[in-house]
């Protein structure tokens, strides 16, 4: 047994180098994509919230649009009033 563990390790000091470039590419590799997908997250929340604030501001622009329609039809039906006396 003692002379698989001396083999085992013969083994592993051989392939050390691999390993550890395997090891920290793997290492780098998981970085990037978390990175990626923090970048990710971060500009679909910007992204939604963009899109939230263009559609209050359009639902803005929209009532103040119906509100001006509202007062030139109460113009309009003064007018015609003023017009029929």
């Amino acid at each position: 047994m003692s002379q698989e563990k001396v083999d085992q390790y013969k083994k592993e000091k051989a392939n050390r180098k691999q390993n550890m470039r395997k090891e920290k590419l793997h290492n780098v590799l998981r970085k990037c994509m978390v990175g990626l997908v923090g970048v990710l997250l971060v500009a679909w929340i910007g992204w939604s919230e963009y899109g939230c604030m263009r559609r209050k501001g359009r639902r803005t622009r929209l009532k103040l649009i119906i509100r001006r329609l509202r007062i030139s039809l109460r113009n309009l039906k003064k007018f015609q009033e003023r017009l029929n006396k």
